[in-house]
């Protein structure tokens, strides 16, 4: 019996049990951290897709605003929220993990996906600032009796 970790530091532990089994038909058990490692890149992607759908939604809402089309506007704004707070929770849940003494290693991929959904955070609060601004001077232009064509002016 063999009990062979895959990830070893100085070969590849699938060469170890192709040349195991051209000598011998020993019994092999794989134990790896591989899985850990899938895990991560799954929590990453599923963090940059989430904060990737929340930025779409931020743009749409952006642009909803630049049309003064304020209700689609909140629509898209809710939509990048749900988004967002998905991104958040895979986010926690790792650091939660990390917390708890689950041994993690640095990750490039993971640091993205947290740059990711910390800017696009950003890009959300800054788009819900500007709904609430241009809002108000919605309200202000209509209160003051300011037409169409002198709000384009």
């Amino acid at each position: 019996l063999v009990i062979l970790d895959l990830g070893l530091p100085d070969g590849n532990g699938m060469e170890v049990i192709r040349s195991i089994r051209e000598i011998a038909d020993t019994p092999v058990i794989v134990v790896s951290a591989r899985q850990e490692e899938e895990e991560k890149i799954q929590a990453a992607m599923s963090i940059i897709l989430s904060a990737g759908e929340a930025r779409s939604a931020c743009k749409e809402m952006l642009d909803a605003i630049s049309l003064m089309e304020f209700d689609k506007a909140e629509m898209k704004l809710e939509e990048a929220q749900k988004k967002i707070i998905e991104a958040h929770r895979i986010q926690t849940d790792a650091i939660q993990e990390e917390a708890r003494g689950e041994k993690r290693e640095y990750s490039l991929l993971f640091a993205h996906a947290q740059d990711t959904l910390m800017t696009v955070y950003s890009e959300i609060n800054i788009g819900k600032q500007l709904l609430k601004i241009f809002k108000n001077y919605s309200r202000y232009f209509v209160l003051k009796g300011i037409g169409e064509e002198e709000k384009n002016e």
